[in-house]
């Protein structure tokens, strides 16, 4: 009897085994699982990496780096999601200021269509700024049609969300029906904005503004140009254009922004309110406020701007 007990144990022994070698053998399945999708979503995403060449500027020990990798995924998540949303309603869940954006997005998207194409290839520029509303988050796309989308996330409580008036250029209507009808209005734009300087022999106490509206998804391409908007130098709107144009030229953005590398040579970003006036009006256009010199959800100039010389008022 004892010897049968004994045969009688050892089939389960070896089936212990056989068990033991089962889960070990599944556990290092399951360990090489999650190694390869830690490698997936990080290591192959580091889509940040593709940025700009830089394995992310070779600094993933700053604070900016950091928050940058924590926080890439959000906004490239985002951005898709709103492209992919078919209406204002499902796209406000992705941006910041969502109740104003439903109901602004319909009529804007109706002159200004907000399509990628096929979306979305890669990651070009992925960039921290510090702005007056906290950091931000600068990206630029190139689309499967080959163009490129530049697109700014703010921290919206536990996530990044976009900022919609910048990302689709927001104005109050369309700049080209605006000066291509009759009649008095006013309304508030996002152009691009060149340079004409006035006067000779070296005066330059004038300046003229010639505005082109954007194009959404062609950052280096702008529209046709206005009529010129003269602009006094020593007016705040003058000495803000005048700081605009010197940080331009000398590769300063707003902020410190990135994004005036890959617009229009010789162009600014400008966010302005523009009047036209009643048809028996000698000057059919009025340049009635430079708000600020970017397209950011923000009113601040984005440059500081020197004060004005003692007994150099404009007129």
């Amino acid at each position: 009897m004892p010897r049968e007990r004994e045969r009688d144990r050892k089939p389960k022994k070896t089936g212990g085994k056989m068990v033991a070698k089962f889960v070990g053998v599944w556990i290092l399945c399951l360990a090489l699982l999650v190694v390869a999708a830690k490698r997936f979503w990080l290591g192959a995403a580091d889509p940040v990496q593709e940025a700009n060449g830089e394995d992310f500027k070779k600094a993933g020990d700053n604070a900016d780096s950091l928050l940058l990798r924590e926080s890439f995924r959000d906004c490239s998540t985002a951005l898709n999601g709103f492209f992919e949303a078919a209406v204002p309603e499902s796209r406000a869940q992705f941006v910041i200021d969502p109740f104003d954006a439903v109901k602004r997005l319909a009529s804007f998207d109706s002159f200004s269509p907000l399509t990628t194409g096929d979306g979305m290839k890669k990651n070009l520029l992925a960039e921290i700024i510090h702005t007056p509303r906290g950091p931000a988050i600068e990206t630029v796309w190139e689309t499967k049609q080959g163009d490129a989308l530049d697109a700014v996330f703010f921290r919206d409580k536990e996530t990044w969300k976009i900022d919609w008036r910048e990302l689709v250029r927001y104005s109050d209507q369309s700049w080209g029906l605006f000066l291509a009808e009759a009649g008095e209005a006013e309304g508030e734009f996002r152009l691009l904005a060149r340079q004409r300087l006035e006067g000779e022999h070296g005066s330059q106490s004038r300046i003229g503004i010639v505005f082109y509206p954007p194009r959404f998804g062609h950052m280096r391409e702008a529209g046709s140009p206005s009529p010129e908007f003269p602009v006094d130098l020593t007016s705040d709107d003058g000495r803000l254009l005048a700081v605009a144009f010197a940080s331009k030229k000398a590769g300063r953005g707003p902020f410190g922004s990135h994004l005036l590398a890959s617009d229009p040579d010789d162009l600014i970003r400008v966010r302005v309110r523009v009047r036209r006036n009643p048809e028996d009006n000698h000057q059919k256009f009025t340049l009635v406020k430079v708000i600020a010199c970017h397209w950011f959800s923000l009113d601040e100039p984005g440059y500081d701007v020197p004060p004005a010389v003692a007994g150099h008022s404009p007129p």
